[in-house]
Order: structure tokens, then C-alpha cells, then sequence
């Protein structure tokens, strides 16, 4: 069998695992699986374009532009101008954001270690 089949495979149950593990976390928050990811990068990189969400999450544009506007809504995420291109903006966490994502930041570094405690065995 073909070792690059097998690490497909690997990265495609590993995938399948923490799609399980962050949707337990964020279950009963008012934030889905896609918007914890995304607070996580935005957290990670600081204010950053759309595309530049859309190219490291592989999600199409439109979704990633209901996914903003949702959490806009909210008063999790924020606009900004872009300095660099008049013609795009930058999607920052607003503090209220910020404290949404760490909130389920605790729980889930929790899950994870149960996850690894399960596995080590």
C-alpha cells in the first residue's frame, strides 16, 4: 500500500477527530466549528483581509463573507480600513470577540488533553 495513501488517510481521521472535538467545545456557545477556527486565526495573525482567511481556510469567499457579516453582527469581529489596498478591508477580533474565543480556548486545550490521555492509553 502507498505511503502517501496512508498519510492521506491519516490527515483525513485526524481531520475527523478534531472536526468532533472542537464541535463538543463550542456546543451550546453561540459560535460554530468555522467561527472558532477563524477567531483562532484571526487571533493568530492579528487584522487580516479576507482572501488572506479565505487562502489559509480553503473557504470559498461567499461563505467566508457570511461568516464575517455573522459575526459582525454579533459584535465578534470588526472592520477595518486597509492601509495597503483602499479596495479590501481588514477583519480584526473586537474586545468582545476576543473574549468569546478565550472562552473556549480553556475548554478546549481541556478536551485536547483528554484526547491525548485517551490515545497514550
Amino acid at each position: 500500500m502507498s505511503s502517501d495513501k496512508n498519510l492521506l488517510m491519516d490527515v483525513w481521521l485526524v481531520s475527523l477527530m478534531a472536526g468532533r472535538l472542537v464541535a463538543n467545545v463550542v456546543r451550546g456557545s453561540a459560535v460554530s466549528v468555522d467561527e472558532f477556527a477563524l477567531y483562532g486565526l484571526i487571533a493568530d495573525l492579528g487584522p487580516v483581509t479576507p482572501a488572506t482567511l479565505a487562502q489559509w481556510t480553503g473557504l470559498p469567499r461567499t461563505s467566508l463573507s457570511a461568516i464575517i457579516k455573522r459575526c459582525e453582527l454579533r459584535g465578534e469581529l470588526e472592520r477595518a480600513p486597509n492601509p495597503s489596498d483602499r479596495r479590501s478591508y481588514l477583519v480584526r477580533l473586537s474586545p468582545h470577540g476576543f473574549e468569546v474565543y478565550l472562552a473556549l480556548v480553556e475548554p478546549f486545550v481541556a478536551a485536547l488533553q483528554e484526547l491525548r490521555e485517551s490515545l497514550a492509553g
